[in-house]
């Protein structure tokens, strides 16, 4: 699985997910998750703290649900600005 890469490290069981908005829906066939918030955990036994933003879109196929489309994304760059300096 592509997104595997993603999650190497992690300590396993160690990750909090903190929501502050989610959305979604569920048929029998698909669904899709639309979420924001923080994420706390550790990552070779170090602490880590970062916001994420994440969609995922999800299908079943001969019995099982496979990811169809996932995107993640968090903050980056100077957070007083809001933006990178690109100097």
């Amino acid at each position: 699985m592509a997104y595997e890469h993603f999650f190497e490290g992690f300590d396993k069981g160690e990750q909090k997910f903190e929501y502050q908005f989610r959305i979604g829906g569920l048929t029998s066939e698909m669904g899709w998750l639309m979420t924001a918030g923080n994420v706390n955990g550790k990552k070779d036994a170090k602490e880590f703290a970062f916001p994420l933003n994440l969609s995922l879109t999800v299908e079943k196929k001969d019995g099982k649900w496979l990811i169809a489309a996932m995107h993640f994304s968090t903050l980056t760059g100077d957070s007083a600005t809001g933006t990178k300096d690109t100097k």
